[in-house]
């Protein structure tokens, strides 16, 4: 019992740390936005950190629905939209 715990304040800090990077991202402007031209030479990395945020992201939340779709037991909000998106 206390693995599963464990686990969850480990995804839970994972989820924390991604949200936090998120939001120091989007607190900051971005050059490209106001001048085309440094969108494209991604100047002060912007672009690049937020595709590696948006990467790990994505595979913490993919990693959430496979393990839902793994272990029925569950009642949570991913389990009923999971039986929402099968029906």
């Amino acid at each position: 019992m206390i693995t599963g715990f464990t686990a969850n304040t480990k995804e839970a800090e994972e989820f924390r740390d991604l949200v936090r990077e998120a939001f120091k991202l989007s607190d900051a402007a971005n050059p490209g936005d106001f001048i085309p031209v440094l969108r494209w030479i991604d100047f002060g990395g912007y672009e690049k950190k937020l595709q590696r945020i948006h990467g790990k992201m994505d595979a913490f939340l993919q990693g959430l629905i496979d393990e839902h779709r793994h272990d029925k037991s569950n009642d949570s909000m991913i389990d009923h939209m999971l039986l929402l998106q099968e029906s």
